[in-house]
């Protein structure tokens, strides 16, 4: 897309189609081995972390209408098995708004732990996640710390929720949550829903309805289509993923 393209006629349902059907073609003429990179859901953090050593490239996109006008986040990231039960990110931070222009708006290394045993006999495993964004000269806001304690199910349906908390530089401590339902259909295909929002009074929260699929051990394909829930969320929003390991 161009800079300051309006995006008031995005076609919003065919890309939807296109995401959708992109992961079913995948799914139906590839095979597929369990990925564990932590990256198997549009909005939430799960458990795992790659095995050391492991390189993983992890692009987000997501698409969100709200008040007549639309606005794009982009998140592109490498995301490096460093030793066992521990990972290191780095990701930046793409926007747009309106019919502004593209903007780079920050730089962001972290680290994505488990802090119990993946052989562990207890139901819940859990990991912690802990991000600094280094805000660009373009940005409007400043650095930001955030922090994610990550809790997932150990059985099927996959189930996962991350407290997430963090605090803007100059700013005060805000919380919130992610949630999300995975339904393997197969060893290559699920589907599922999540949400996100924030523990205050309006604020914005989002449903997102999404399909997974992993057509083959080094790719993972991820698409939703949501909706906000209460006046400060967005209207309708179109999220895409692809985690690809080198």
């Amino acid at each position: 897309m161009r800079s300051g393209e309006r995006l008031g006629s995005f076609p919003w349902r065919t890309l939807t189609k296109r995401i959708v059907g992109a992961s079913l073609l995948f799914f139906a003429l590839t095979s597929a081995a369990q990925a564990h990179h932590g990256k198997d859901f549009l909005l939430v953090e799960s458990y795992y972390v790659p095995h050391p050593g492991d390189l993983y490239f992890v692009s987000s996109m997501g698409l969100a209408r709200q008040d007549g006008s639309n606005s794009f986040e982009g998140e592109p990231s490498l995301l490096l098995g460093v030793i066992p039960r521990a990972a290191f990110e780095l990701h930046g931070h793409i926007a747009k708004e309106g019919d502004d222009s593209f903007r780079y708006e920050a730089t962001a290394p972290a680290i994505h732990v488990q802090l119990t045993s993946p052989e562990a006999a207890f139901p819940v495993r859990v990991g912690l996640s802990v991000e600094y964004e280094i805000a660009s000269s373009h940005s409007e806001e400043g650095d930001r710390l955030e922090g994610r304690l990550v809790l997932e199910g150990s059985g099927k349906p996959k189930l996962a929720f991350n407290l997430i908390g963090e605090r803007g530089e100059g700013g005060e401590t805000t919380f919130g949550y992610a949630a999300g339902y995975r339904l393997e259909a197969s060893e290559r295909f699920a589907c599922g829903a999540e949400a996100q929002g924030q523990f205050e009074n309006s604020a914005a929260h989002e449903l997102v309805f999404g399909v997974y699929s992993e057509p083959s051990g080094r790719c993972t394909l991820k698409g939703g289509v949501g909706a906000g829930l209460g006046p400060e969320s967005p209207d309708s929003s179109v999220h895409a993923g692809l985690v690809w390991r080198f």
